[in-house]
């Protein structure tokens, strides 16, 4: 009883366990698009990114969570932003597993629709140039045979048109690589997510997702405090860490009356059956 009396007085001091997301993305009724990338801020901070697939985030095998290095997350709330337009928001809450459903309405660059605030060269995948075809009309024949005949020459040449279309599309697709925001600094390390507007199926030129960065000085003096009251409680594995023991003393003390309380009606039971 002392023992647990004793560790009610310590901290668990690992980071905080993170808070898992999922649902459905909406892009102005679009339920189906992909690389739609997700930004989650709290206090104006990026705490974490992610992109869609087949109109859903999230789901396996890219799970989605946002972490909480410093166990200072419990009660902030999220803001969940598309496009730099904030879409849902949600307060964070350990260990906890959520659907939301985003919905995102306005320009979008990758819905398929050429919006006004939209062009070819902001944004080719939407605002393709489109090309009639023109095509004569001539003299009908009066030939069976040599109408069969110019139609197997015109199969023949809209296939291999097709063919060296889809060659020279494929030979020129250029990647149009976009870009979230670097989330906080983690242990040293910053992430985002990039995705390619024109599905181009390639990593040809893609931008870094990782990088190192300065761990903040906030969470260096956590983790010094951390590790300074780990050695001076070296009883206490390096996970553990004292608290103040005066703001448990109440409890502490309470604890230890209800002890003497009992052993001493017990030494009088006792005494009386001897």
């Amino acid at each position: 009883i002392l023992t647990i009396l004793f560790l009610s007085g310590i901290t668990f001091a690992a980071p905080g366990i993170p808070h898992q997301f999922y649902g459905n993305v909406f892009i102005n009724g679009n339920n189906h698009l992909s690389n739609v990338i997700i930004t989650v801020k709290s206090e104006g901070v990026v705490k974490a990114s992610t992109k869609t697939t087949d109109g859903k985030y999230g789901y396996k095998p890219n799970i989605f969570y946002v972490e909480d290095p410093n166990s200072d997350m419990a009660g902030k709330t999220l803001e969940f932003y598309i496009n730099n337009k904030k879409v849902a928001e949600y307060v964070f809450s350990n260990g906890m597993s959520t659907k939301i459903d985003l919905y995102y309405n306005g320009a979008y660059c990758g819905d398929g629709i050429c919006d006004k605030t939209e062009s070819k060269t902001s944004c080719s995948i939407d605002c393709k140039e489109t090309s009639s075809e023109s095509g004569s009309s001539g003299g009908s024949s009066s030939s069976f045979f040599n109408t069969n005949t110019n139609n197997e020459d015109n199969a023949t040449t809209t296939n291999t048109t097709n063919a060296d279309h889809t060659k020279k599309t494929q030979k020129e697709c250029n990647p149009d690589w976009f870009c979230s925001e670097w989330t906080e600094c983690i242990n040293g390390i910053q992430k985002r997510v990039c995705v390619d507007r024109n599905e181009c199926n390639t990593t040809k030129n893609k931008p870094q997702e990782r990088q190192r960065c300065e761990i903040p000085e906030e969470q260096k003096t956590i983790n010094n405090q951390q590790i300074e009251n780990t050695n001076d409680k070296n009883s206490i594995t390096g996970l553990f860490i004292m608290s103040n023991l005066k703001e448990h003393r109440t409890v502490i003390g309470i604890s230890i009356a209800v002890l003497l309380t009992g052993a001493v009606i017990y030494l009088l039971k006792f005494k009386r059956i001897l």
